[in-house]
């Protein structure tokens, strides 16, 4: 008695009550957790968009070797916002190198766009709500599949239960046949129907194991961590009614499948006048300034120390 006792209250602390399993499987779930990341990145989408508010400051200093023909030495554009460095054009072209430094800041900021910047701000609000919407419905979804999963696994557990009572008195059964066909009381075909009864009563017994099995690898499945061995607390399922009235909200506007669709025109008309505002023009303030230092017999003095050096 006190071994059983024991395997009985390992077998019960073991066991996962429904509540226990949905918050796993919330937690566990890979496909929660691309949802939540879609979440992430259209937060930092919108984050994003919301710098095309601010002015854009570019910096960059440059050292250059290179001819000096009509332009006075070379230099890099500073995403094509620098004012050329132009000298005047020599009638011969000048194959010597020499050396130039470049510095260069140039401030842009879009002053006036019509509303295209807050147009594009409303498509990225619009994106995040659809992506958080996509994900609370996925999760009602999947929390859905999981409590559906766990209350068939308890059906196919008291199955199993009513399939070995079957079977058990399919086999008493047989014996009490067999015990009357050896005694003559009974004829011998009465022992091959009891026979067979049996046999059709261990097959049915077979078959609600397997389902049983399917289910609790199914269960776990959704519950984002696969155990071939995961008990469930059916105590509660059996002992008493579940209380309180339902209400269905299927048509009410919380319903997180009309949510999703709702998102999804949202964002489509978002899309739409973000497209008809990237035809109106720009007013942007630009400021740029540089300094430069061109063809210094200091750097000459340094590169040809470089190449004596190197000679």
């Amino acid at each position: 008695m006190l071994g059983t006792s024991l395997t009985a209250f390992q077998s019960l602390g073991q066991s996962l009550t429904l509540n226990q399993v949905v918050e796993q499987s919330v937690r566990q779930y890979p496909f929660l957790k691309s949802k939540q990341a879609e979440v992430s990145s259209a937060e930092r989408r919108l984050q994003a968009s919301r710098t095309e508010l601010l002015p854009s400051v570019i910096v960059q200093d440059q050292y250059n070797y290179a001819t000096s023909n009509s332009l006075n030495n070379s230099f890099f554009p500073n995403e094509g916002t620098n004012i050329s460095t132009s000298g005047g054009v020599r009638a011969n072209a000048i194959s010597q190198a020499s050396f130039g430094s470049y510095a260069s800041a140039s401030i842009e900021w879009r002053a006036i766009t019509f509303g295209r910047v807050n147009a594009n701000i409303s498509v990225a609000k619009a994106d995040l709500q659809r992506s958080q919407v996509d994900y609370e419905n996925e999760l009602f979804q999947h929390q859905v599949r999981t409590i559906d999963a766990y209350l068939l696994l308890l059906i196919n557990q008291k199955l199993v239960q009513i399939q070995r009572s079957n079977l058990d008195r399919a086999q008493t059964f047989k014996r009490v046949v067999d015990a009357g066909v050896r005694s003559g009381m009974r004829a011998g075909v009465d022992s091959s129907l009891a026979t067979a009864e049996a046999v059709r009563a261990r097959l049915l017994l077979l078959s609600s194991q397997q389902q049983e099995q399917v289910q609790r690898l199914r269960l776990s499945e959704l519950a984002g961590q696969l155990q071939s061995n995961m008990r469930v607390d059916s105590m509660s399922f059996y002992t008493a009614l579940p209380n309180g009235n339902f209400v269905s909200d299927s048509l009410s506007p919380k319903n997180p499948t009309l949510q999703l669709f709702q998102s999804q025109i949202n964002l489509s008309a978002a899309r739409s006048l973000a497209t008809q505002r990237s035809g109106m023009p720009l007013f942007r303030w630009l400021a740029s300034g540089m300094r430069g230092v061109l063809d210094s017999p200091i750097y000459r003095e340094i590169f040809s120390r470089v190449i004596n050096s190197t000679a």
